[in-house]
């Protein structure tokens, strides 16, 4: 504690100041000292992004305390804080990581500082490692790395170190994190690695770990034994220096019906399989073709799944005592109307006698058979007796008929079926369509051959100067709402085995709907007549009118305009119904009604107008409710 300095006193004196009485009215220090200077500076709580700086309170009488920090190890400048008193430490943040900062404090009053503390240094923490990466695999080396990124690796004590577990050995700190290698190690052989930062004061992190497999060695080649008309022994080799629990996988060249993998059990598959070598054992694998050379390979994958390349292989040739076969192939299309349909046939052995016409038998159409080509393959042309017919096609080779070498009788076989179809012409063409604004028209065509694989191609001119492509590879074209624009000419191109055969064109013509405007009323005196009139447009040409009076026809009433014959008083209230047809069976109604007045005496042309008004509504009302809604466009 530092003793207090003599208080200076002023004024004169008075009493009952503060309920005491005092001889003096101020008071002052005078020459205030420093307060005591705080010891033992320190750093705890360091992380990578902080530190709390902490130091000895030695002092009584100080306000707060001053921290100065900078960047690296001399004395720092900068006041970063000033804290309340009694405190002794100051956390530090943010800051970067694995970075060396100076630390001083010193005591205040508010006026006077005290002296500061000696210098102490200290480094945050460096970014862990959070994983290893691993490269350059190899049968006997591997490398390593750290993922993520680190700061600062080459400053101070900091660094990288990676440690082999398994093959005792480590990288010492290294100021980089170049890909660290690990030599010497053994083919297929589980390796365990760590991996640790530490900071310019030499503070480690917690190490990472990662286990990692070095790559198996490519393997011998096979060993084949025993072989027989349809199989081969099989064994891995040895000498790879792979450990045992390697497994392998055995590639056979040529392939087997597309299969080129030896299976468990000698079987044959698209994909590889993989055994150790004691469960291999010796396999023998069969479905091989008889006298011919087969070569065996092997490739190994290590404990991570990573297949090696295929190693050196092994060749050992069947035995001939297979019996001699058969392929056949249709090299027409499956569906023709040739008048000659070809097949190939491809003999694996030299047959007695030489394969030839007398060992062909044609099912279906009769034709006759020539064969041309030489071993081991040949072509056998069926000309059909009558090219006309529709029907199948196929050859077979009866068994017996064709030996190999050694006597044995070739199975003989049956080729694939061809279909022969040929053109009959149409059985349902298009027909031409009149139609109307709005419409769905269809278009088909039936051609008179089963051929599934018939091409349509619909066509269409508009005019002499345009043919275009319209709808889809169908035997039916629609067309939606048919307007003036798609009018014209269409017809069907029907393709069947190379030749194009069109229908009868059709024609299309497009008019609007029969339209006609309503009828106006009419009132008339008794004993006239009235004249009803109606205008339509639309439709085909020639348009025909029926006339009705309140439902029942009006003999003779044709035309465009009907004039009753004198009307009575009993006439009144009628409907007079006019329907318009067109050619084209379109039609259209409206109607009219008819007020029948004794005269116009004491009722006045008033009431007869009103009366005409409520007509006029009610007929044009009658009209809207009754007109056809035509299609939008």
């Amino acid at each position: 504690m530092q003793p207090r300095a003599t208080p200076v006193n002023a004024g004169g004196a008075f009493t009952n100041i503060g309920a005491m009485q005092q001889e003096y009215f101020a008071q002052f220090d005078a020459g205030l000292p420093a307060p005591g200077s705080p010891g033992n500076p320190g750093a705890t709580a360091i992380g990578l992004n902080t530190i709390t700086w902490t130091w000895l309170d030695n002092s009584g009488e100080e306000t707060g305390f001053k921290v100065y920090v900078d960047l690296g190890a001399g004395p720092p400048a900068t006041l970063r804080y000033t804290t309340p008193a009694n405190a002794q430490s100051w956390q530090h943040q943010p800051l970067p990581a694995n970075t060396k900062y100076a630390f001083q404090v010193s005591a205040t009053n508010g006026v006077v500082e005290s002296s500061r503390t000696a210098n102490y240094t200290a480094w945050t923490q460096i970014q862990p490692v959070p994983s290893l990466v691993f490269s350059n695999l190899t049968d006997t080396s591997l490398s390593v790395a750290a993922g993520g990124s680190f700061s600062n690796l080459a400053a101070g004590s900091s660094g990288l170190c990676f440690e082999n577990l398994t093959g005792i050995t480590n990288s010492g700190w290294r100021h980089n994190n170049d890909p660290w290698p690990s030599t010497e190690l053994q083919p297929n052989t589980q390796y365990s690695f760590t991996g640790r930062s530490r900071n310019g004061a030499g503070s480690a992190t917690t190490p990472a770990a990662a286990a990692k497999y070095t790559l198996a060695a490519v393997p011998a080649a096979p060993v084949l034994s025993n072989p027989t008309t349809g199989s081969v022994d099989v064994e891995i080799g040895s000498g790879d220096g792979n450990p045992t629990n390697t497994e392998y996988a055995v590639y056979l060249d040529p392939a087997v019906a597309g299969k080129n993998w030896v299976q468990t059990g000698g079987s044959l598959g698209a994909s590889p399989v993989y055994q150790t070598a004691p469960a291999w054992d010796i396999t023998t694998v069969r479905g091989l073709s008889d006298n011919r050379l087969y070569s065996f390979a092997a490739k190994a994958r290590n404990g991570d799944g990573i297949e090696t390349a295929l190693g050196p292989a092994a060749e050992a040739t069947t035995l001939d005592d297979m019996l001699p076969s058969l392929t056949f192939t249709l090299i027409s299309e499956p569906e023709t109307g040739d008048d000659a349909i070809e097949f190939r046939v491809e003999v694996d052995e030299v047959t007695s006698p030489e394969f030839g016409p007398t060992a062909v038998v044609v099912n279906g159409l009769p034709g006759t058979v020539v064969v041309t080509g030489a071993f081991p393959i040949y072509t056998v042309a069926v000309h059909l007796t009558n090219p006309d017919s529709d029907g199948t096609v196929s050859i077979m080779v009866p068994p017996g008929i064709l030996y190999d070498v050694d006597n044995n009788a070739c199975p003989g076989g049956t080729s694939e079926v061809c279909h022969v179809y040929n053109w009959h012409g149409f059985l349902e063409e298009p027909d031409s369509v009149a139609g109307y604004t709005g419409d769905l028209v269809t278009f088909n065509v039936t051609a008179a051959c089963a051929a599934s694989c018939l091409a349509y191609n619909w066509k269409w001119e508009p005019d002499a100067k345009l043919v275009a492509d319209v709808g889809a590879n169908l035997p039916v074209l629609l067309l939606e709402n048919v307007t003036s624009s798609s009018e014209g000419t269409y017809w069907c191109n029907v393709s069947y085995d190379g030749a194009t055969h069109s229908t009868v064109p059709a024609t299309l013509s497009v008019k609007e709907h029969v339209d006609i405007l309503p009828m106006d009323p009419q009132t008339v005196d008794a004993g006239e007549t009235c004249t009803f009139s109606v205008s339509a447009t639309g439709g085909y040409l020639p348009l025909s009118y029926a006339w009705a009076k309140n439902s029942a026809p009006v003999p003779g009433a044709t035309g465009s305009t009907y004039t009753t014959p004198p009307l009575a008083a009993s006439d009144s209230g009628s409907t007079y119904t006019v329907t318009v047809t067109d050619s084209n069976n379109d039609q259209q109604s409206t109607s009219g009604h008819i007020i029948v007045t004794p005269g116009v005496p004491a009722a006045g042309i008033a009431g007869k107008l009103a009366l005409l008004v409520v007509l006029t509504v009610l007929s044009r009302r009658n009209y809207q409710r009754n007109r056809p809604q035509m299609p939008r466009r």
